[in-house]
């Protein structure tokens, strides 16, 4: 049975995800004047390069290959889901819809144990989006929804 997932944009804290081109814009300009008008034009806009999307996240997943790689065969099964996630537009939010198949494949891949989370400033969304992915996956994680102390 098919289920979806909602993709959604996600606060990076107090990080900020600048586009590779803009960074190299801000290296090149040489007067400081401009550099201070460029980073000046960026933290105006930090809202926007303070959010990473679920997408990416997703095509993180879809796309991870443990070290020493995986057999041509095994790759093959995600290639039509990989697909479809590399055609979503990261800046729209809304639902994904994943077939009991796809389903079964994201379910193995979260339950891999080579399947490891390494630091980086976006770990924080990316935890969240996996946890939200493992819930519709139907994975326990056996978190205590509990009251905190």
């Amino acid at each position: 049975m098919a289920k979806q997932i909602e993709l959604k944009k996600r606060y990076l804290g107090n990080y900020l995800q600048v586009p590779v081109q803009l960074a190299d814009g801000l290296v090149d300009i040489e007067a400081d004047g401009e550099r201070l008008a460029a980073y000046d034009r960026v933290f105006k806009q930090r809202d926007l390069f303070q959010q990473v999307s679920d997408v990416v996240h997703l095509q993180r997943i879809i796309n991870w290959v443990p070290q020493g790689g995986l057999a041509f065969t095994e790759m093959a099964k995600w290639h039509k889901l990989a697909k479809r996630a590399g055609d979503l537009d990261p800046e729209k939010e809304g639902a994904f819809t994943i077939s009991s198949y796809e389903l079964e494949l994201l379910r193995g891949r979260l339950k891999d144990a080579r399947f490891t989370l390494m630091p980086s400033p976006d770990i924080q969304p990316y935890l969240e989006f996996m946890v939200e992915l493992a819930e519709v996956l139907g994975i326990d994680l056996g978190i205590d929804e509990g009251e905190e102390d």
